[in-house]
């Protein structure tokens, strides 16, 4: 009885110190391939049963698929839906060149922007989907492919039309990874003149920076070539911190069905901010809340 006591009390103690950051979850998938897995209000239920307070649908928006109607849909799911989870809507959407190209369209796609809270962004660099696949668009170099890939994350920051970054670099040292360019997955990577000047413009134009939970899970479970993501994030995490940068946490939750992915799946991410000074008042949050 005494033991059992003391767990309770333990439980309670830990709930009391849960802080924002502990609850928020801005990057899980939906409707990745269809037929969908799993709806809308699934996911929104499995983060309710997690005590997320805010989540943000962010499907991608590729050049090809899937159609930007399926934003439609799920603002739809999301105004029909009662739930104490304040839940956003974006889109992931894929940059394809140094140039910032995308896919969206501000004339074509007037109604599925204007169903948005907001926007996000990304690198996917040399996925089987994107325009630069079968590498005739990615220089061989490896100092280029890094400069190639910081131009791009730089036009994002730049662009009114995107209010987050989502996984900044980790498209690139996967990519170093995967052609033998590097040893391990790294951010160590990337030179720090380029993170900080990553981390400069994020703060001057208000952007919102991703910290993927992804790959820190990833070298948490021992997954080979993780085993050096956690030093460069702290080095990238620190420089985003000093210079004013916003900070958002996602999970990258693309399934509900695997032991380490779910909405809310984030916890390596919050300790690593933590870890790294940071807290509530570095989180960005969603401006103009439906």
């Amino acid at each position: 009885m005494h033991i059992a006591f003391d767990v309770w009390k333990m439980l309670w103690r830990s709930a009391l110190t849960l802080s924002l950051i502990d609850k928020v979850d801005f990057h899980v998938h939906v409707a990745e391939r269809y037929p969908y897995k799993y709806s809308v209000e699934e996911v929104i239920r499995e983060a309710e049963r997690r005590g997320l307070s805010y989540m943000t649908l962010t499907d991608h928006w590729r050049p090809y698929d899937p159609d930007p109607c399926t934003f439609l849909w799920e603002r739809r799911e999301i105004d029909r839906i009662k739930t104490k989870v304040k839940v956003f809507l974006s889109a992931e959407v894929d940059i394809v060149d140094s140039e910032g190209h995308s896919p969206v369209k501000p004339s074509l796609h007037k109604e599925v922007i204007e169903a948005m809270d907001y926007l996000s962004a990304a690198s996917h660099l040399g996925e089987p989907w994107t325009c630069e696949y079968g590498k005739s668009r990615i220089p061989m170099d490896k100092l280029e492919i890094i400069e190639y890939e910081h131009k791009k994350h730089l036009s994002i920051l730049r662009n009114e039309m995107f209010d987050v970054v989502l996984h900044p670099y980790g498209s690139t040292v996967a990519w170093l990874y995967r052609e033998g360019y590097a040893k391990t997955f790294s951010l160590k990577e990337i030179p720090e003149v380029y993170l900080r000047e990553f981390a400069e413009y994020a703060a001057l134009y208000g952007k919102g920076v991703e910290i993927n939970n992804v790959p820190l899970a990833a070298e948490k479970e021992g997954v080979k070539g993780y085993e050096r993501i956690t030093e460069g994030y702290e080095t990238f995490i620190k420089i985003l911190l000093e210079k004013g940068a916003k900070l958002t946490i996602g999970s990258d939750c693309h399934y509900c069905d695997k032991h380490w992915h779910w909405p809310g799946w984030t916890e390596e991410a919050v300790q690593i901010i933590k870890r790294c000074g940071g807290s509530d008042e570095d989180l960005w949050l969603p401006k103009g809340i439906r």
